[in-house]
């Protein structure tokens, strides 16, 4: 989850001082001469791989060669995050990362990988704000008022994720610190479990995405209390944020990004950002991912380095607090 700042960058050029030194170069200028693998760390079917294939299909176009989606879900992205980190550093392995990738390493103690000196980060190509949704029966109609009831039912309300150390988990337990709340978490196994009771009011609040709530709170069964973000969303402008309801130092934004493996020629990881931001620009991919509300911006390798590594500092506190722990 991509905590307040935007980062974005540059394109680097390589000098070539001797010949051993140009070669690299030229490999990149060649570079893609074959087909691409994209690492999906999810199943099918998910708002990842949705991404996933949509930035697979257009990159492919603007390279000129096929780009396909590898699906290698499983243990929390852990599995697919791994094939990665065993690829070889040409390139031709990438893989679309979450904030999942910073929240493992405090939630995991034994991950087959360093998050920070396997991955070589390509760049952030999207970032989007969660919303705070609540069923019809609880008596608040904005985050700030629902922060005031629960502090008269201090371990009364319960709220709902798509499992323990989810990003949604762990952006209600960084609420709670920052609104002083105390709310039951109950975990489901995926987000779409945790919204049928939601509905059912058997919980009375989450954190999601708009997509799968949007026609929910179109007939009226559910309703929007807030957003995460440091700005208004484009798709609901009137539905204030978080921080402008009273919660200072709350902004949260999920997000897609791309890593390739560990000494990945520099060259190279530069044409892949030169490739991404043309991606990203164009109205096909736009369209596309329309439906997220999201910031296409790409950053620079330099900048989502930065952003991974103050993410991973930020969740680990907030495991730490929450006490959340890998299912």
């Amino acid at each position: 989850m991509k905590i307040t700042r935007r980062r974005f960058g540059a394109l680097a050029v390589m000098g070539a001082a001797s010949a051993g030194a140009a070669q690299p170069a030229a490999g990149a200028d060649e570079f893609p001469s074959r087909q691409v693998r994209l690492i999906v760390p999810f199943a099918p079917g998910g708002t990842t791989d949705i991404v996933g294939r949509v930035l697979a299909q257009q990159l492919g176009e603007v390279w000129g060669q096929t780009v396909v989606v590898e699906n290698r879900g499983g243990g929390g992205t852990v599995i697919g995050t791994e094939a990665l980190a065993r690829a070889p550093a040409d390139g031709y392995s990438l893989m679309l990362a979450t904030p999942d990738f910073t929240i493992n390493p405090s939630l995991r103690r034994d991950l087959p990988y360093d998050p920070t000196r396997d991955f070589s980060p390509v760049g952030m190509v999207a970032s989007y704000p969660l919303v705070l949704v609540a069923h019809p029966s609880v008596p608040a109609d904005s985050a700030a008022a629902f922060v005031a009831l629960a502090k008269t039912r201090t371990g009364q309300l319960s709220y709902g994720s798509g499992g323990s150390g989810s990003s949604p988990h762990l952006s209600m337990e960084l609420l709670k610190a920052k609104a002083g709340i105390d709310l039951v978490h109950v975990p489901y196994r995926g987000n779409g479990p945790a919204i049928t009771d939601l509905l059912a009011g058997r919980i009375q609040v989450m954190f999601t995405g708009m997509p799968p709530v949007a026609g929910y709170v179109k007939d009226g069964r559910l309703k929007l209390l807030g957003s995460s973000g440091t700005k208004r969303m484009a798709s609901a402008p009137d539905l204030r944020t978080i921080v402008e309801q009273g919660v200072p130092g709350f902004a949260v934004l999920t997000w897609f990004g791309v890593l390739a493996p560990a000494g990945t020629p520099q060259p190279i990881i530069d044409r892949i950002n030169g490739g991404l931001r043309r991606t990203m620009a164009m109205p096909q991919t736009q369209a596309g991912l329309a439906v997220l509300d999201a910031d296409l911006t790409v950053s620079s390798p330099a900048d989502f380095r930065r952003t991974l590594d103050a993410e991973i500092t930020v969740w680990r506190d907030v495991v730490r607090i929450s006490g959340a722990r890998a299912e």
